[in-house]
């Protein structure tokens, strides 16, 4: 990826879309405003950014390349991921 776009005030946005049933990746775009349903969200470790989108409970996240490999690392750290509105069980 081009250095220039590891600024995140770079990066291609994309506002106020909407979409479903799709596998999208996540680096190297501005995603502002935006609707995701049933999606795979796909994250590589890049410049990315989401922000006051809405994310629906059918999506989920996939994580690749360098953004695996840094999950991993944490796991073996004992750090635990938990995602949001998941409740830790006792």
């Amino acid at each position: 990826m081009p250095w220039e776009l590891r600024d995140l005030q770079k990066l291609p946005r994309v506002v106020g879309q909407t979409y479903e049933n799709i596998q999208l990746g996540l680096d190297g775009i501005s995603y502002e405003k935006c609707a995701f349903r049933s999606c795979v969200l796909i994250y590589r470790g890049g410049p990315a950014r989401v922000s006051s989108c809405s994310i629906g409970p059918g999506c989920r996240f996939e994580f690749q390349d360098a953004a695996a490999m840094t999950l991993q690392l944490l796991g073996d750290l004992g750090w635990q991921i938990i995602p949001p509105g998941e409740v830790e069980k006792a």
